[in-house]
């Protein structure tokens, strides 16, 4: 379908609103609303023997929309409102379309310069920078190391739609906590607001797989960047679900319709949240967690000290490229100490986790 790019308003967490951008489709009547943007249309008007302009007959706006299969027009991936990384490790930082990711990147933010080649340490200090905003989290401690793993996958949350140009699939981020309001949207909001500049998109789980696979499946067909499955009660499932986050073509269901359509996922990060969320079944090798545990009987009356959400609005642009930075400054060293390649999600592992763990 012929597509432009829009801004809309959606639901967020906890009953707010934010705005995220889309691809909605383009109907005849727009069509005829941009032919008369860019071309003067005549006719001859024989009572008065000259030439008047008219608007754009409605026929040659659906010829033009009919024609499936001839457009010379661009084919387009997602559209995106920060700058991103190529599989090939280079930056696309220039506002407008892309050819090689075949993202469209639209109102990105005020960027600082970013290094050629970045240094290690470089990467070292982007890392802190991000780290920064995580400070202030109950990041459960399941082990010796549970603290370090639940911290890195909370640094991949943040990094992973900024640099998801680089590979066709990711992992979706689930945030799981034993109670309410230990914080599990506010991280993604986080996350948000560097990758978007607004807070975290959400969908409701829906009361039947199928029904789940449909909502997903619309908001797929907006090409928006995130999608965070909110505030799941009990179990996540579902064969559809498994599909769009592995694979970067998927035939879903649409909500309201009866037929299925093709829809490419290489634009979109998915995320999750719930109160002792369990992920079954596939779901579990195409997740990664991170678990929050404030360890408080009224955690809804713990105060932080920072603002993070505010912290990155003042300077997106600075948390923008230490995402940037960490993954590029990891490629240009030649990826030393490369880790086994996750399956189904090699560019990803290649890209960001293991740039984390060096």
């Amino acid at each position: 379908a012929m597509v432009r790019p829009i801004v809309e308003a959606v639901d967020a967490a906890h009953g707010r609103m934010t705005s995220v951008a889309q691809l909605t489709g383009i109907d005849g009547v727009y069509m005829r609303n941009l032919l008369n943007r860019h071309v003067e249309f005549q006719k001859w008007a024989a009572t008065e023997k000259k030439w008047v302009s008219v608007n754009p007959p409605p026929d040659i706006a659906a010829t033009i929309l009919g024609r499936v299969g001839e457009w010379k027009f661009p084919h387009i991936a997602g559209v995106i409102t920060t700058p991103t990384m190529r599989p090939d490790g280079s930056l696309l930082l220039e506002e407008g379309y892309d050819e090689v990711t075949r993202l469209l990147l639209v109102d990105p933010p005020a960027m600082p310069v970013i290094p050629e080649r970045p240094s290690r340490g470089e990467a070292l200090a982007a890392l802190a920078l991000l780290e920064d905003l995580l400070g202030e989290f109950s990041l459960a401690d399941d082990g010796v190391d549970g603290r370090r793993v639940a911290r890195s996958v909370a640094l991949s949350a943040l990094i992973t739609p900024v640099v998801r140009g680089a590979f066709p699939v990711a992992p979706m981020h689930v945030a799981r906590a034993p109670v309410a309001l230990s914080g599990k949207s506010y991280l993604f909001d986080i996350v948000a607001t560097i990758s978007i500049g607004r807070p975290m998109p959400v969908m409701a789980v829906g009361r039947t797989e199928e029904e789940t696979e449909k909502r997903l499946g619309a908001k797929l067909l907006t090409g928006q960047p995130l999608i965070s499955i909110d505030n799941v009660n009990g179990e996540l499932f579902g064969d559809a679900l498994c599909q769009i986050i592995e694979r970067p073509r998927v035939e879903v269901r649409i909500l309201g319709r009866s037929e299925q359509v093709t829809i490419e996922t290489k634009g979109v990060t998915l995320f999750c949240t719930g109160n002792n969320v369990i992920l079954v079944g596939d779901l579990c090798r195409r997740s990664i967690t991170i678990t929050l545990d404030p360890k408080l009987e009224r955690p809804e009356l713990r105060e932080f000290k920072g603002n993070p959400v505010v912290a990155v609005s003042d300077n997106r642009g600075a948390y923008v490229a230490a995402a940037l930075i960490i993954c590029r400054a990891y490629i240009c060293a030649g990826r030393p100490g490369k880790l086994g390649r996750l399956a189904s999600f090699e560019g990803w592992s290649d890209c960001v986790r293991s740039a984390l763990v060096w």
